[in-house]
């Protein structure tokens, strides 16, 4: 009626004055936000939160049986990072165990790394694995959420680059350390690894019956595969 909407028009200036103080509040609240030091300040205590709730590891026990390639490679990582990288390690928290292909650890920095070598179906058996919406996912999460970083290569990657592979880690390891993280892509870009796209379970049937590890394994890796099996 015309009562409410002259009541309505008088309170119109205060209201929009109340409106704009908000908005210049919402602004400066988002300056702030998306400002160099209050990403560089909220990384920081991000870093420590995450380094207060990380996991150690422990020592295997276990004989876990490896994949064809894994010892080949871990004489380049050895080359590179000598003690700091071991093949025995296994990360253990409320019944829940993995075993890492290969551990980088520095205690020193509070510093480990799950380096994994993938491969697209099991040598033994041809049962596809590493595929996209395979377990893998879930146990990338279970290592990040207690401290970990998770570097996965493909196995075609370690065979045919192995020193662009542990200059990839290298390159983890100095990004680890910077604030401003630098994203994969980049990794990438400072060393001259080839990309392997990640493949579907569908792509590792087809892969297994092709025999496209043979392709790439030196013959003394290829004949390691009929012993290979798919545990954790």
């Amino acid at each position: 009626d015309i009562a409410k909407y002259n009541d309505d028009l008088k309170n119109y200036g205060t209201r929009r004055e109340e409106f704009v103080k908000a908005l210049e509040s919402y602004n400066r609240q988002i300056q702030k936000y998306n400002s160099t030091e209050f990403i560089r300040n909220n990384r920081i205590q991000l870093f420590y939160d995450c380094e207060s709730k990380t996991l150690k590891p422990q020592e295997n026990l276990f004989i876990i049986k490896k994949g064809a390639s894994e010892d080949y490679f871990f004489k380049f990582l050895k080359k590179y990072f000598g003690d700091h990288i071991s093949q025995n390690k296994s990360l253990e928290i409320n019944g829940i165990q993995y075993f890492p292909d290969y551990t980088y650890s520095d205690e020193a920095k509070n510093l480990y790394i799950d380096i994994e070598i993938d491969e697209p179906y099991c040598g033994s058996d041809g049962t596809p694995i590493h595929f996209i919406g395979s377990k893998d996912d879930k146990r990338d999460n279970f290592f990040g959420f207690y401290g970990w970083f998770v570097i996965r290569f493909a196995e075609e990657q370690v065979i045919k680059q192995p020193d662009d592979c542990c200059l990839f880690v290298n390159n983890v390891i100095k990004s680890s350390m910077i604030v401003s993280p630098i994203d994969e892509d980049q990794l990438i870009s400072l060393c001259n690894l080839e990309i392997v796209p990640r493949w579907s379970k569908e792509e590792a049937y087809q892969l297994a019956y092709r025999r496209f590890r043979n392709s790439y394994l030196p013959k003394e890796l290829a004949l390691k595969m009929g012993v290979e099996s798919n545990e954790e």
